[in-house]
């Protein structure tokens, strides 16, 4: 469960950017940086999030999953479904 999970085992980020070779590939292609700049001209950014991208996801921890969690899964109410293969 979540809620108990122990998050100081590591404070250490949880995801790395090495994980998503494709994010590294992609910051090296035109397209990418077109679409980047069109959706920060649509929504009203500035577009320099994606320049810090890296810094904000190598500082999520295991504790700000945590908290994400739990603020939006709701334990009470859920539905568990288990699919078994076909005979």
């Amino acid at each position: 469960m979540i809620r108990s999970a122990d998050t100081t085992m590591n404070r250490h980020s949880v995801v790395n950017l090495h994980s998503f070779p494709q994010y590294e590939v992609n910051m090296k292609d035109n397209t990418f940086w077109a679409r980047q700049l069109l959706q920060s001209a649509e929504l009203g950014s500035t577009g320099g999030e994606v320049l810090s991208y890296e810094k904000r996801i190598a500082a999520i921890t295991p504790k700000d999953v945590k908290d994400a969690a739990n603020k939006y899964l709701n334990m009470t109410n859920y539905v568990q479904v288990v699919l078994y293969p076909e005979k």
